[in-house]
């Protein structure tokens, strides 16, 4: 079998996410062929999308060392930096391949996102770049989800939702396009469509960094959900234990609280993939360490809104004073968390 099989058979394996697989054979390729700069550079897309991004840095240098004028070479580097959050060294070599070959939309791609990696984004400069790289290649989809990314962080929903809409026109299947989207259509007590496209996003490639990615975000709105709720349903009874309501009234409005939040769960589960519901175990590993802190919170509230509810009026009381503490706390936080991310967007938005 000729190298150039060989080649196109390992692009296959990468395709399907069959990384190990894929690495193999061009290791026995390089074996044979040591100065191959297409098998090099293949092997430096297979490491990058394995995530071993030292190592396909290392290799895709390997490459432009053979071929310092080669834009795949360079261009591979260029990847493995960003993935590496050395976005000031790519921004280098992006600047050299648009100079090089101002005509390929890929380097114009790699201009822009090297931009948006750098450790203050210029977005603005970035989206610049892939508007000259869709002129260029207005048929990619990942050009037009890019481009709706930048427009997101700018502020420009619409006009972003219409790149997201164009990138599926584009690839009813793109990923990074649904799970964005779905970003776009959530609301906190609105994430029916924001659901369909994360499950779409996961059905189309389970393993897909922007699918898991979705699924977090969209587990996280959940979890937040289900803790105003709670919040809620804690204050209308400590209103009633602090008011010297009975026992029985107190009872009641818990029941129909828990009722409502249980309600609230089934449903939160029937918006996350089917693989994420299968067990207690699996939910757990699919949602992030935030996610899991959130978890934790809407559990202790639960506790305070039981005991507050059934147990005796002085009882419940101290579950009141521990309800308030959690809820002030976390105000704080909410406050804290708001203002930092204003004035980081305000920042970026103005570079």
């Amino acid at each position: 079998m000729s190298v150039r099989n060989d080649l196109a058979r390992a692009e296959q394996l990468l395709e399907l996410g069959r990384y190990v697989e894929a690495e193999t054979l061009l290791r026995a390729l390089l074996a044979d062929h040591p100065g191959s700069i297409e098998v090099l550079h293949v092997m430096a897309t297979v490491l990058l999308f394995a995530e071993r991004n030292e190592e396909s840095l290392e290799v895709a240098w390997q490459a432009l060392a053979l071929a310092p004028e080669d834009p795949d070479c360079r261009l591979a580097v260029c990847d493995a930096l960003m993935q590496l959050d050395r976005g000031p060294e790519a921004l280098e070599l992006a600047e050299v391949a648009i100079v090089s070959d101002p005509d390929d939309w890929r380097s114009w791609f790699a201009h822009a996102r090297a931009l948006s990696s750098l450790p203050m984004p210029r977005v603005r400069d970035a989206l610049d770049s892939i508007n000259r790289a869709i002129g260029l290649n207005p048929h990619s989809a990942d050009l037009h989800a890019f481009a709706g990314v930048l427009l997101e962080v700018l502020g420009l929903r619409d006009l972003a939702r219409s790149a997201f809409t164009e990138a599926l026109r584009l690839d009813p299947q793109h990923t990074a396009a649904l799970t964005s989207l779905a970003d776009l259509d959530a609301g906190l007590f609105r994430l029916g469509r924001s659901a369909a496209n994360v499950r779409a996003a996961v059905g189309a490639d389970a393993q897909d960094s922007f699918a898991h990615g979705g699924v977090s975000t969209l587990a996280g709105r959940l979890a937040r959900r289900l803790l105003l709720a709670l919040i809620l349903a804690g204050i209308v009874v400590g209103l009633e234990v602090y008011g010297g309501a009975s026992f029985l009234v107190r009872g009641a409005t818990g029941v129909a609280a828990l009722a409502l939040c249980g309600l609230l769960v089934r449903s939160s589960l029937h918006h996350l993939p089917r693989g994420m519901t299968r067990s207690a175990g699996a939910l757990w590993g699919g949602v992030g360490a935030g996610t899991k802190v959130l978890l934790g919170v809407c559990v202790v509230i639960t506790i305070c809104l039981c005991v507050m509810a059934f147990a005796p009026t002085a009882i419940g009381s101290n579950a009141g004073l521990v309800f308030l503490r959690v809820v002030r706390i976390l105000l704080m936080l909410t406050i804290f968390v708001c203002v930092f991310q204003a004035v980081a967007l305000l920042f970026i938005r103005k570079k």
